[in-house]
Parts: structure tokens; C-alpha cells; sequence
């Protein structure tokens, strides 16, 4: 089934920007989005930094031990 719909210009000016600011507020939100996984990315590097200082650390410890 085909529609055919006439709009006035003023019509798909109304449509436009309405759609132009939905689709801002999905790009802020995908932003955010975003943000939140680069923090997330950052705490999880943090951790495994101290992971391995740790693992080190533990290792210097046993063979100073055993020596």
C-alpha cells in the first residue's frame, strides 16, 4: 500500500525541527553513554595497574623469603 502525503512547507519545518531535536537529545544521551563507558574503562585500568603492582610486590616478597 503507497501513502501519499502532501505537507504544506511550514508542515516539514515543524516536522524537521521537531525531529532535528529528538535526534539531538539521542546524541546527548549516546554522549553520556559514552562518557560513562570511558570512566568505567578508566576505573577497571586503575584496578588492574594495582592488580599487578600487588602481584609484583607478592612475588618479590616469596623470593626474598626463600633466599
Amino acid at each position: 500500500m503507497i501513502y501519499i502525503i502532501a505537507m504544506s512547507e511550514d508542515q516539514f519545518t515543524r516536522l524537521f525541527k521537531y525531529l532535528e531535536k529528538r535526534f539531538d537529545a539521542v546524541d546527548a544521551r549516546f554522549d553520556e553513554h559514552d562518557k560513562r563507558f570511558d570512566d568505567l574503562t578508566t576505573l577497571i585500568d586503575g584496578y588492574a595497574s594495582h592488580l599487578d603492582t600487588y602481584a609484583q610486590e607478592m612475588a618479590a616478597l616469596t623470593t626474598k623469603s626463600i633466599a
